[in-house]
């Protein structure tokens, strides 16, 4: 008899990730994507939002829209950075925004529309890492 092979594991397994956008509906659908998963998932529509959310929800994985009103994503990765450095930070962007610099210190940046094999590649990088709290 044959055994049937495991399930791999799914890539966002033992993370909790802190989703940032403007948007709602990019939020919730995002944030569908992320827990499907496997992650745990919390959500913020601004910087201000999400700043308490870094204490009490101790993100693994930090996800930021780049350009919100107000402060934007740039804001966010270094406060993330500050609070914790080992905390990667990733970006996120509307192909119309415009590209993110390398030099601003994003982990990776997804394009949206993001596809799902993209963030489960993304995610998965992000669970092997050993630097990753």
């Amino acid at each position: 008899m044959l055994e049937e092979p495991e399930p791999p594991e799914p890539p966002g397994r033992g993370m909790r990730v802190l989703l940032v956008d403007d948007d709602p509906v990019v939020l919730e659908v995002f944030a569908d994507m992320v827990a499907a998963m496997g992650a745990e998932v919390t959500t913020a529509i601004s910087v201000q939002e999400a700043r308490p959310l870094l204490e009490t929800f101790r993100p693994t994985v930090v996800i930021t829209d780049v350009y919100m009103p107000e402060e934007n994503g740039l804001v966010l990765r270094a406060e993330v950075r500050e609070w914790n450095p080992k905390v990667p930070v990733v970006a996120l962007t509307g192909a119309a925004e415009g590209i993110v610099p390398s030099e601003a210190g994003f982990r990776h940046v997804l394009q949206k529309p993001v596809m799902m094999k993209t963030l489960a590649a993304v995610l998965k990088t992000l669970r092997d890492r050993e630097d990753v709290p």
